[in-house]
């Protein structure tokens, strides 16, 4: 993922909607990711960010495997520090939120 010149620190969050297949039932499962960073000089072109979570839809992932995946790999580049990555959605008739964080 391309990495863009920012000011240095800065915090961002972002919200998406995002889908992925259930590994339990037969359904497509569908909630809102939030993913808050710190940056140093650099942070994640937005377009590519948005890319990269839309591609969870042809996963077949739970919930907690979504948001450490997200943390993980988002942890992984250089000057970006403190992401956190939480996946709220409905399901079995529960509101669920499932969060991770890399610090």
């Amino acid at each position: 993922m391309m990495l863009v010149d920012t000011p240095a620190p800065v915090e961002v969050e972002v919200s998406q909607a995002i889908t992925h297949l259930c590994p339990f039932r037969n359904e497509v499962d569908r909630g809102v990711v939030t993913v808050k960073w710190f940056c140093d000089g650099k942070t994640f072109e937005l377009h590519e960010l948005a890319s990269y979570l839309d591609s969870f839809a042809r996963r077949e992932i739970s919930h907690e495997e979504l948001v450490a995946d997200v943390v993980n790999d988002l942890s992984a580049y250089d000057g970006i520090r403190h992401v956190v990555a939480s996946f709220t959605t409905e399901t079995a008739g529960m509101d669920v939120r499932v969060r991770r964080m890399m610090l």
